[in-house]
């Protein structure tokens, strides 16, 4: 599909991923920022080129998936903070949606072998999500118990906790790994990211216990990164009251 002439989006995609790769690798080497600058000039290519979403389900559609996650890997990869305002975030979560919406045309599609493994996958995380759904609460005892007196919002935090538990079953498991990155960021609700770009304190920690439970895993090279820097500005943002919920980290 990439060398194909409508696809130059893709082409750009692999060889952006490839080339961050590749400097990953030779990060030693005197001449390593070739690499690094020929992925940054392929990742800006890809965006430049890259088509919407059509509207009704077409080969197009299954070129633009494998695209949009290749472009999510290098943006998680070389962001300084992987939840920050993005692109690439929007994309991830625009995949989402619209992967949901074709699912369908995917499974009879060249995706079907990708599709089946990725039904199979979350099957097996959510079978091991031995827990309650409601489960523990951040919200009776934490200041500023008026924001999830909002059922909404309190709705909209109990939702990303859930999902982050997810991340935190995938991340215990070697073969899950890979999409313990990506499952918060992609399936924790919208209104839950503009809480977290307002810097509410408690989206703010949730987010500080994905990035603990990332730091602890070992996970793929395009997951390293100093996490506990991420944390420490976390957690200068939420002050001293809120403290205590990082105890675990």
């Amino acid at each position: 599909m990439a060398f194909s002439t409508n696809c130059a989006f893709l082409l750009h995609s692999v060889l952006a991923f490839s080339a961050l790769h590749l400097h990953h690798l030779h990060q030693a080497h005197p001449n390593a920022s070739k690499y690094f600058y020929a992925a940054a000039s392929h990742y800006n290519q890809a965006l430049k080129t890259i088509p919407a979403y059509p509207d009704s389900s077409s080969d197009d559609n299954h070129i633009l998936y494998p695209t949009h996650t290749l472009i999510s890997l290098y943006g998680f990869a070389t962001s300084e903070c992987v939840y920050a305002q993005s692109d690439w975030i929007d994309m991830v979560r625009t995949t989402r949606t619209e992967m949901a919406s074709r699912y369908d045309g995917y499974r009879t599609s060249s995706l079907a072998p990708l599709m089946r493994a990725l039904a199979t996958t979350y099957a097996a995380i959510s079978a091991q999500l031995q827990i309650d759904m409601n489960g523990p609460s951040l919200f009776p005892s934490a200041p500023d118990a008026d924001e999830v007196r909002d059922p909404v919002i309190a709705d909209t935090y109990q939702k990303a906790i859930f999902h982050l538990r997810r991340t935190w079953v995938a991340s215990l498991h070697p073969e899950f790994r890979c999409y313990a990155a990506f499952i918060f960021l992609t399936f924790a609700p919208d209104l839950f990211f503009t809480l977290l770009w307002e810097q509410r304190p408690r989206a703010l920690i949730i987010a500080g216990h994905y990035c603990a439970i990332i730091r602890r895993m070992k996970g793929q090279w395009w997951t390293k990164r100093d996490w506990s820097a991420q944390l420490d500005r976390i957690m200068a943002a939420v002050g001293d009251q809120w403290r205590a919920w990082f105890d675990w980290v």
